[in-house]
């Protein structure tokens, strides 16, 4: 176990990202932390180590937990070289919930006990996830407007196409032809503001730059 401890140890020196090294058995117990994670959530190495006594329980988000724990038995089944990918949250030290993504794979098995040593590689998605979301908002507003001015446009244009049908047939005298235009003119200038309406509506999303 200490060679792959200290191969992992290697790798993680040349690795940006957090990387730990986790014995699961009945109990999780922290074998190796490249420092990284510590930093990104605030707590001490030793506090975290205590923290994943039990599974990580009191920092992993309760409505991710059971689906971590059902990562954990995948661990135990898994096969050799065959690499588990889990998406969670997990609590700051000062509060907040950070948005994780792991990549964790099986290095050692213990047959006598049935316990596996596996290394988890670790990204913070915090951001990511924070983007998607605001991009979702922002599709379901535009397609909210989109879907009302639809609604809107519909008037003016079986107005606008009404008018001109009038203006087109022969009985029409000419006073009333100018009094037709008029009606076309306001109508025109509604349609002018409602498509107006469109282009502004995607203005938000000029604050995602």
């Amino acid at each position: 176990m200490e060679n792959n401890i200290r191969f992992i140890k290697s790798i993680s020196k040349i690795n940006p990202l957090p990387v730990a090294a986790v014995n699961l058995n009945q109990n999780v117990e922290l074998l190796y932390s490249n420092g990284i994670a510590e930093k990104l959530l605030g707590y001490s190495a030793d506090t975290l180590a205590s923290l994943s006594k039990n599974n990580f329980e009191t920092i992993v988000h309760p409505e991710d937990f059971e689906e971590f724990q059902n990562k954990t038995l995948q661990l135990l089944q898994s096969k050799e070289g065959e690499s588990i990918d889990f998406n969670f949250r997990v609590l700051h030290a000062d509060g907040h919930y950070l948005n994780w993504t792991t990549k964790d794979i099986v290095f050692e098995r213990d047959l006598s006990t049935g316990a596996v040593r596996y290394a988890s590689v670790i990204q913070d998605i915090t951001k990511v996830v924070k983007m998607e979301k605001q991009l979702s908002e922002l599709v379901e507003k535009l397609d909210a407007v989109s879907h009302q001015n639809a609604h809107n446009l519909r008037g003016p244009v079986a107005t606008i196409l009404g008018l001109v049908e009038l203006m087109e047939m022969e009985s029409i005298q000419s006073d009333y032809n100018r009094r037709m235009l008029e009606h076309l003119k306001k109508t025109v200038t509604k349609l002018d503001g409602v498509i107006r309406e469109i282009s502004n509506a995607a203005t938000p999303l000029d604050g995602l730059k």
